[in-house]
């Protein structure tokens, strides 16, 4: 990896970051609304000051199921005539937040069935492909008798994109999505489906004009098999994903490879652990892998002490996709001399880990940084 890090690669790690991290900031936990306005969010967030990149939120988005209640989740922003200068395009920037509540929690933990995800994606059923029962419930499940969820996170995060590239189908356009732990999972999701979808064109005018699409996510665990991955893969030159993983997060090896989960895309490893900067975090040796950290490491206050990079920097350079290599596990199934006892044990493991280092990332996230 080049040292020191590409800078418009480290501004961009920072800035999408931030606009993760801004959700769970603004969170308000009795509530499960937001704590601002659309017009004061990021003055709120402390996203303003200094900062080049400016944007509008246009949309707040909400998620909930049958086994989640229904929260504010995220938002949709758009660039603003000043933050467009900036970054040389109109940019419409998608940003979830990770688990807070008890029944997210126990969401995050229903990975054992996987879902069929041919309702996502049209070449699903030909690369067998399937999705965290929990994720795929909660991005397109409702809740009826809620105020917001009445339709589905999908539905909501879809319609702002088609709106938005509507709207400025007459100028360069992009698409971010961004997100941390869970909400890392359904940034994969949503950028996937923008793509497969054909969500990234707008809906009138230059149906061939097309917006590229880019996740970067925070700490985010596993989404799907081997299959997904080789869905991922036929989304070609239109979708990039970059995963940023602390060394010492476990979060994104999670589920366990053992029940078919697979891992695509462009994975950054930072490791805080090295840093003089960062301070030791809990009784168990743990670094909190909220945004906030992964900042701290790129910018001013910190510095990459030590980090791996599994992605190529040349984009004219093939790379080969990490999913053809996996071909050989799409037909994995649980090794049936598994005794229940240990079953049981993975299960009950699992759930602590997830509710840890859900725990871990509210008590060790900061007061705002500063005054706007």
């Amino acid at each position: 990896m080049p040292t020191p890090m590409d800078p418009v690669l480290r501004c961009c790690i920072i800035h999408y970051a931030q606009g993760a991290g801004a959700v769970a900031d603004l969170l308000n936990s009795k509530t499960h609304e937001p704590d601002a306005s659309k017009e004061e969010f990021f003055s709120k967030a402390c996203l303003v000051k200094g900062n080049p990149y400016k944007y509008d939120v246009t949309h707040f988005l909400y998620a909930g199921s049958d086994y989640v209640e229904s929260s504010w989740f995220g938002y949709v922003a758009v660039a603003t005539d000043e933050g467009k200068h900036a970054l040389g395009r109109r940019d419409i920037l998608i940003a979830w937040r990770g688990t807070s509540t008890t029944s997210e929690w126990l969401n995050d933990a229903r990975f054992i069935i996987q879902r069929n995800a041919s309702d996502l994606f049209a070449t699903a059923k030909e690369h067998h492909a399937t999705v965290h029962n929990g994720f795929h419930s909660l991005y397109t499940g409702t809740r009826p008798d809620s105020t917001h969820s009445k339709t589905s996170a999908r539905e909501q995060v879809l319609d702002a994109v088609k709106e938005l590239l509507n709207r400025y189908k007459d100028e360069e356009t992009s698409i971010t999505v961004t997100g941390f732990s869970l909400g890392a999972a359904l940034a994969t999701l949503t950028a996937m489906d923008i793509v497969a979808n054909g969500y990234n064109k707008p809906s009138t005018g230059n149906r061939n004009k097309s917006s590229m699409v880019t996740a970067f996510t925070y700490g985010g665990p596993r989404v799907g098999n081997p299959g997904l991955a080789l869905v991922f893969d036929t989304l070609g030159d239109q979708l990039h994903l970059l995963r940023m993983k602390n060394e010492r997060d476990f979060v994104p090896t999670l589920p366990p490879g053992m029940f078919s989960y697979a891992e695509f895309g462009n994975k950054l490893i930072v490791n805080t652990h090295e840093s003089k900067f960062l301070k030791w975090k809990g009784p168990f040796g743990l670094y909190a892998a909220f945004p906030d950290e992964y900042e701290d490491e790129l910018n001013g206050t910190g510095s990459l002490m030590k980090t791996k990079m599994e992605m190529n920097l040349n984009a004219n350079a093939p790379v080969e996709p990490l999913a053809l290599s996996m071909k050989a596990k799409m037909n994995m199934n649980l090794n049936a001399s598994i005794s229940v006892e240990v079953f049981q044990s993975t299960i009950v493991v699992t759930i602590w880990i997830y509710m840890l280092m859900e725990l871990r990332s509210k008590t060790s996230r900061r007061t705002l940084r500063q005054t706007n």
